[in-house]
């Protein structure tokens, strides 16, 4: 009850473009923070969001940015402040982390070369971490380590264009890097797709294969030792294994599992410890995007019900599901808030 869930949704443009909404935890209390198209932001300690909008007087461009709460209705009313005008000519990615007040992305620069970027603490400053001619994604770092590294995948081409056949052809490797930047220390050697890490301390968490379409089942999970480079396979499935997600102690691992083909994906969970794996969501369509509460007592997702994409709530150990939004629209999760305590609820709905 402490906490509100920050989502994305299309429901106030009839499907044009997604914003940003709150609401509580048991799904009640649903507000729309930001008319502006685009809900890639982010929570900070200070209780301020940071990440990407679309800028329209600027053209559409997608910019840097910081929203704040208004104090005297801060769970219905927010304020923008354009961060970063000179990163204009960057395009700015969904792959993002928060991170030690900051945050951790991917963009393309006007040369159309993809790399990891850090907006600095406290600050509009932007760091750019990588300067290679390669594609980059799916940066990750541990969210109690003040140090780092910073994780992310390195694919064998130099543009992700449409059709991901060709960078699956090329394959993917993962890659360390301080916060602060320096030389790449390369984690995998695999030729086929490594892809989505999960950092937790020492160990990474991350998707390997050589293709997750329709028609292919070839993604499994594995785990990287970050001291030893020790790799161990944590699925062993003739389906994809896909989106890891873990707690934020690092013990218990969420993800979405093809059993029953691309169109039926379901959600499973596993024990590091033990290897321990169960089956959390088992219901008919696609049940995507799993994340842990803070507390790691339950699990927040995506399910495709009804043609629309909707989020519920499971306990960790199973049992009923609470559907927290039930509009024909499409909705995904992107974090946790504080609960505002006092204000109004005046805004719209």
């Amino acid at each position: 009850p402490e906490l509100a869930l920050l989502f994305c949704s299309d429901r106030a443009t009839g499907g044009a473009h997604p914003q940003l909404f709150r609401m509580s935890a048991d799904g009640r209390g649903k507000y729309r923070l930001l008319t502006e198209a685009g809900c890639v932001l982010y929570p900070q300690p200070d209780g301020t969001l940071v990440g990407a909008l679309q800028d329209t007087a600027a053209g559409g461009e997608t910019r840097l940015v910081r929203a704040r709460p208004n104090p005297a209705n801060p769970r219905a009313e927010w304020v923008v402040e354009w961060l970063a005008p000179e990163l204009r000519h960057l395009d700015f990615s969904a792959d993002a982390v928060p991170f030690g007040g900051g945050l951790l992305f991917t963009a393309t620069d006007s040369a159309g070369l993809t790399d990891v970027f850090r907006l600095l603490p406290g600050t509009d400053s932007v760091m750019r971490l990588t300067h290679d001619p390669w594609f980059e994604t799916g940066v990750s770092v541990d969210p109690g380590s003040p140090d780092g590294p910073v994780v992310y995948a390195r694919w064998g081409v130099t543009r992700m264009e449409g059709d991901l056949s060709a960078a699956f052809a090329a394959g993917s490797d993962l890659y360390a890097i301080p916060l602060d930047g320096g030389k790449p220390k390369r984690l995998t050697t695999d030729p086929q797709v490594d892809r989505t890490p999960q950092v937790r301390g020492a160990v990474v968490v991350f998707a390997r294969g050589s293709g997750e379409g329709e028609e292919e089942g070839l993604m499994e999970l594995y785990l990287l030792d970050l001291g030893t480079l020790e790799e161990v396979r944590l699925t062993r499935n003739d389906w994809n294994d896909l989106e890891p997600n873990l707690t934020r102690d690092g013990t218990r691992l969420c993800w979405q599992s093809e059993e029953y083909g691309h169109y039926e994906m379901n959600l499973r969970t596993m024990d590091l410890a033990t290897r321990r794996e169960r089956v959390l969501v088992d219901a008919p369509g696609r049940d995507t995007n799993c994340h842990w509460t803070p507390d790691g007592r339950a699990v927040v997702f995506t399910g495709y019900r009804t043609g629309d994409a909707n989020l519920y709530l499971v306990p960790a150990e199973g049992g009923a599901e609470l559907p927290l939004t039930r509009l024909r629209s499409h909705e995904a999760f992107i974090g946790f808030l504080p609960e505002p305590t006092r204000g109004s609820t005046r805004a719209e709905k």
